[in-house]
């Protein structure tokens, strides 16, 4: 074959393989697609990319496969190991041992391309073939790069997800106020829902709003973030206790852009422990009350009884108490003991001998050791036990045995 028609033939292997880099943008399709060009068309014994990591490197893809469990593959695979240890550049390094020839190009930024021949290369078609090197770095790299990218815009979407998710999800109020003009850049579906804050349905009153619009001035001017109770009118009509944490945000600039709100509402929490404060205050009082009676002489006992109706009547917010006797003998019942509120007109007087077919409800609950609770008495029907409370100006009433 005449160097003409050589160079033509050699000029037709390298535009093939350089085709088979190009057009690509996954490694391993890559390296699928152009190594075994490598590997038929330039004869090797095998042939192989290496990657660079850490100044480690880490063999990508070899041709054939069952090539790495023989010896002579362990040996070029340990003289490429020495030459990138000894630190060695060079585009092209060549190493002639028991009758092959060992070829490793520098893929400079990736990594090393391996070829292994039993035969040396033209040192015309050598030359040639060299500039396929940097060719094939600048498409390794490029698929490197481009799937660590898809690494971080995955984790990326996946970390806005989960974000969207906790946002959405998230048994709270989350709101994002923007710093300049006070507009709602972000409202959760908890404060959507609870309080209609960004939807037509929103139920703060101004006084309200003004106060939250206080607290986001001092999220700004504090150095971290602010925590504060706010009351806030929720779509139930009812105004709530929110907890809530503010925050300022800035720009890449360190320039504030907006105030970030968590709001958690602690209303049935305040409730709860108002009740437990109630029922442990009333406790005490009755411990207190049961103790006044040991040992009292027989002429202290009506002074200690209308003080312990005070006592109770002051806790539960009432304005009249008094103790009623029974007689069930003659059917009728008296007014014993009562005490009443500044302002209230005592009505022992009038309750005396009550014929008890008058509160025949009143008697029966009693009777069952029940307590019963009159809302409104103004409700009750006409006669009978209304009668008898509606003239004392009773408005509720919680007679119990």
């Amino acid at each position: 074959m005449g160097d003409r028609m050589r160079r033509e033939l050699y000029q037709e292997i390298l535009l093939e393989i350089a085709l088979s880099i190009s057009g690509e943008f996954d490694l391993d399709k890559l390296l699928k697609k152009c190594l075994p060009l490598f590997q038929r068309k330039l004869n090797c014994l095998f042939s192989g990319v290496y990657s660079e990591t850490e100044g480690a490197l880490d063999l990508e893809r070899v041709l054939p496969t069952a090539i790495r469990s023989s010896d002579r593959y362990r040996w070029a695979h340990a003289e490429l190991l020495r030459v990138h240890a000894e630190g060695n550049t060079e585009s092209l390094v060549v190493i002639s041992h028991d009758g092959v020839h060992l070829y490793l190009m520098n893929l400079l930024g990736f990594g090393r391309l391996l070829l292994c021949r039993a035969t040396a290369f033209d040192p015309y078609f050598l030359k040639e073939l060299l500039p396929l090197a940097p060719m094939l770095a600048r498409a390794c790299t490029s698929c490197q790069e481009l799937a660590r990218r898809r690494e971080i815009e995955a984790s990326l979407e996946k970390e806005r997800q989960l974000t969207t998710a906790i946002i959405d999800h998230a048994p709270i109020g989350i709101w994002l106020t923007d710093y300049h003009d006070r507009s709602l850049l972000l409202v959760n579906p908890f404060m959507k829902k609870e309080v209609g804050l960004g939807t037509d349905d929103n139920r703060m009153s101004h006084e309200e709003m003004d106060v939250c619009a206080e607290t986001d001035h001092q999220a700004v001017a504090a150095e971290g973030s602010v925590e504060c109770d706010e009351r806030i009118t929720f779509k139930d009509g009812r105004q709530h206790t929110l907890k809530t944490i503010k925050t300022k945000i800035r720009d890449d600039d360190g320039s504030i852009t907006a105030i970030l709100g968590l709001g958690v509402d602690i209303t049935d929490a305040i409730k709860a422990q108002r009740e437990a404060q109630r029922q442990s205050r009333l406790q005490q009082l009755l411990m207190e009350i049961a103790s006044t009676y040991i040992n009292l002489p027989l002429d202290r006992v009506d002074d200690a009884i209308n003080a312990s109706l005070r006592d109770l009547a002051l806790f539960v917010d009432a304005d009249r108490a008094y103790i009623f006797d029974y007689d069930f003998t003659v059917r009728v019942s008296s007014n014993l003991f009562e005490w009443c509120n500044s302002g209230i007109q005592p009505q022992i007087a009038s309750l005396q001998q009550v014929p008890m077919v008058e509160f025949p409800d009143w008697l029966h609950v009693h009777l069952q050791g029940k307590p019963m609770y009159v809302a409104d008495v103004g409700a009750l029907p006409p006669g009978g036990l209304r009668n008898i409370l509606e003239p004392q100006g009773n408005r509720a009433c919680w007679p119990c045995r």
